[in-house]
């Protein structure tokens, strides 16, 4: 059995959106917390780091370009798809690239189609 109820697990995960909604700033390596930064309009870092195995290459391939990205490779070299120059810090400020738009049309007719089909009972 799940170690979390349903209503329990639905009540962190809104917990969370709701910090990823008001937040000034996310900075992550996790897709789950990076995609609905975009849907909220907050600003957002993925950092794609460890990523070495040809399953998380291809999971993250193209992802990684809707987001503002840092990457580091095996020898810890770092480079980013926007411009890092100077610190992270209190009055640093950044947008989040615009690409992922594109998408939001077709995303939305694709759920809207699933949450009005009919259910089938089994």
């Amino acid at each position: 059995s799940a170690r979390h109820s349903e209503n329990e697990r639905f009540s962190v995960a809104k917990d969370f959106l709701t910090k990823y909604a008001t937040a000034k700033l996310i900075i992550t390596s996790r897709l789950h917390c990076a995609i609905p930064c975009l849907a909220f309009g907050t600003p957002v870092i993925f950092i794609h780091s460890g990523f070495r195995n040809e399953y998380d290459s291809c999971r993250l391939k193209g992802v990684t370009d809707m987001f503002n990205t840092i990457y580091i490779d095996e020898k810890e070299n770092i480079s980013s798809n926007f411009n890092l120059s100077g610190k992270i810090g209190a009055n640093f400020s950044i947008r989040n690239p615009e690409l992922f738009r594109k998408f939001v049309p077709a995303l939305r007719n694709t759920c809207n189609a699933f949450v009005n089909a009919p259910s089938i009972k089994t």
